[in-house]
């Protein structure tokens, strides 16, 4: 079975192709802006490598969060799009459970968030979240164990450890999904937080 993966959360635009074993092809590009714009051609370009057409897909694996809004919502979009017109189940992974994928010890997997704060979620020994995912300032992460896009700027604050991954992010996607895909998350966008502008 395989299924097309996307990630746009945040500062960054992944495409792959897998299955329940392994990933094709990956592309992985920082970009803080034009995801929008260079998610189709990204598309096409790792289908290609991995030799499969779009209709080959079996279904799309989608990144929902949190991250940024128009990153979020990019990916979500074209996901469903891809969803609707191939007829295959849309599946969401967060960013928090693909960073704690194999984590062995309790671990805070601290995340962008574009601003001088950070998304936060912790995870015991066996991978399972201990809290709801919050924002709060880098220096008040309490954990010893960091994994996510703010790992490196939280432990320079904080003293934390480091805790590197055995798989790509696209890999750890593609586990998840696939292991829960009889129950999977929907493709709803986790954003932690408000957005700065409503309509009253």
């Amino acid at each position: 079975m395989f299924a097309l993966m996307i990630d746009t959360t945040c500062a960054n635009l992944t495409v792959a192709v897998a299955d329940e074993k392994k990933v094709y092809a990956e592309h992985q590009q920082i970009m803080a802006r034009g995801q929008a714009e260079q998610l189709i051609g990204t598309l096409e370009n790792v289908l290609t490598q991995a030799g499969k057409k779009l209709q080959d897909m079996q279904a799309i694996i989608v990144n929902v969060g949190p991250g940024s809004f128009t990153g979020v919502r990019i990916g979500l979009a074209t996901a469903r799009a891809l969803g609707l017109a191939l007829q295959i189940p849309v599946w969401g992974v967060t960013a928090f459970e693909a960073y704690a994928y194999g984590v062995k010890e309790p671990t805070a997997v601290v995340l962008e968030s574009l601003r001088d704060d950070v998304f936060v979620q912790t995870f015991d020994a066996n991978g399972q979240a201990t809290d709801e995912p919050h924002v709060c300032a880098a220096e008040d992460v309490p954990a010893k164990t960091l994994r996510g896009s703010a790992a490196e700027r939280v432990a320079e604050v904080t003293h934390a450890r480091i805790l590197p991954s055995d798989c790509s992010l696209a890999q750890a996607m593609a586990k998840i999904a696939f292991a829960r895909q009889k129950e999977p998350l929907a493709p709803n966008p986790m954003y932690v937080r408000d957005a700065d502008v409503s309509l009253v």
